[in-house]
């Protein structure tokens, strides 16, 4: 703990000792991970109910199934967690709901920089212009490559493809059919690994929706572009079933076996290679965009912040603002973020020593988050995730529709559905 956060406590405690704790507030703070984050997070709790003995409590509580499926149930019983830990990108449904509570009081009062977390998590926190929560931790996606089957292939290792037809050119060195015609290596599948349909719209130049979060916006000529080369990929393949076979017999998945050359995928899977022992055979890349975009590079972000739900109020409120200060800090985020593999939201806590030395390659992820996008804050979250996703994808995979079919069929019903979520806001 560094002597910059105790000063900082102390004075808080100054500040707020006497008037809201005079008697000791124990609160409950919902959606501690499990497995091996379970201890790394009690640790920093522990820390935090030992410089504020006397006055604040907090009881980190792992819900298995999710405090997000049980937060409506606790606030209509009028027994909601002080603190609760929600996924940012779907934070919209909870705010619309009436779940959560309104922190811009709290961060004008006390001069709480939010700017000094980035763009990306602080953009989901925020819903009809008003803040709803803090963000905790963060994570966005690259491009993992593997270096033996890069020079096998003849290429260049150091200089991965920065475009969709350098990626393009690459495999046609690095795709493999055996002798009766099956695929036996594959270069590159848009489809695979966490990026999804929305990551190559954003790397097109396209968004999901309006800057009003109010219009559908995937099936413009960005969107094609991108649903068009994700077809073409796959057609290369000889479509979703070759893939599938393929894949079944990739014994543990993409990251093994000298199968797969290039994935798209997240800042988090640095730390199971890690444990694997396959970190060394691969390297991370920016997210290939097309020709004349790649001078500007793109993710994507998810992760988690830290909300007070509605009903928290008087002195448990200001003792859930306590802790929401001090998890979301820079200090615990450095310790959370390095033993966890999460990256810090705060950009001083990603950008520090400890941080980066903990995860080797990490850095490229940094250097990605100040180009991060985000899902909107919309009232219907869930939903839309699963059209322009699980949807598109499925009807990608099927093979049945067009491109521009697939892309106007689900911009309608989302269209539709969105529609219907802001009218019952009466917006």
């Amino acid at each position: 703990m560094s002597r910059c956060l105790v000063l900082l406590l102390v004075a808080s405690s100054l500040i707020w000792g006497e008037a809201v704790f005079a008697q000791p507030i124990e609160i409950d703070f919902w959606g501690v991970w499990g497995g091996q984050s379970f201890e790394i997070e009690q640790g920093v709790i522990a820390e935090f109910n030992r410089l504020y003995e006397g006055r604040i409590k907090v009881t980190g509580v792992e819900v298995p199934e999710g405090a997000d499926a049980k937060l409506a149930a606790a606030v209509a019983g009028g027994a909601p967690p002080a603190v609760i830990k929600i996924n940012r990108p779907f934070m919209g449904e909870y705010a619309a709901k009436g779940l959560l509570q309104v922190l811009d009081d709290l961060i004008a009062r006390d001069n709480y920089d939010v700017d000094a977390h980035y763009p990306a998590t602080r953009g989901e926190t925020i819903f009809e212009g008003k803040t709803y929560a803090i963000p905790w931790n963060t994570d966005n996606r690259g491009m993992y490559y593997h270096v033996g089957l890069f020079e096998e292939a003849g290429l260049d290792a150091n200089t991965p493809p920065r475009t969709w037809e350098e990626v393009n050119e690459a495999a046609r060195k690095l795709d493999r059919w055996d002798a009766t015609g099956a695929l036996s290596q594959v270069a590159f599948a848009p489809h695979w690994g966490n990026w999804y349909f929305v990551g190559w719209l954003w790397a097109a130049g396209g968004s999901l929706l309006d800057e009003s979060n109010r219009r559908v916006t995937w099936n413009d000529e960005a969107g094609v572009k991108a649903l068009t080369w994700m077809k073409e990929r796959l057609d290369i393949y000889g479509g979703a079933a070759a893939f599938d076979q393929f894949l079944s017999q990739v014994a543990g998945g993409v990251f093994t076996g000298r199968k797969v050359a290039m994935v798209m995928d997240g800042s988090w899977t640095l730390g199971g290679l890690r444990e694997q022992g396959l970190e060394s055979e691969f390297r991370m890349a920016f997210p290939p965009r097309p020709a004349g975009l790649e001078e500007t590079p793109v993710t994507w972000s998810g992760g988690f912040a830290l909300a007070i739900p509605t009903g928290v109020n008087g002195a448990a409120r200001e003792a859930a603002w306590e802790f929401i200060k001090f998890y979301s800090g820079h200090d615990a985020q450095v310790i959370l973020g390095s033993r966890t593999g999460q990256i810090p939201t705060l950009r001083s806590a990603a950008s520090s020593d400890e941080f980066l030395g903990s995860a080797p390659q990490m850095d490229v992820f940094v250097q990605l988050m100040q180009h991060s996008r985000w899902l909107p804050a919309i009232p219907n979250g869930a939903e839309m995730w699963g059209l322009y996703t699980d949807q598109i994808h499925s009807l990608l995979a099927a093979g049945e529709m067009p491109v521009v079919q697939i892309l106007n069929e689900t911009a309608r019903i989302g269209q539709a559905r969105l529609d219907e979520a802001w009218a019952r806001l009466g917006n």
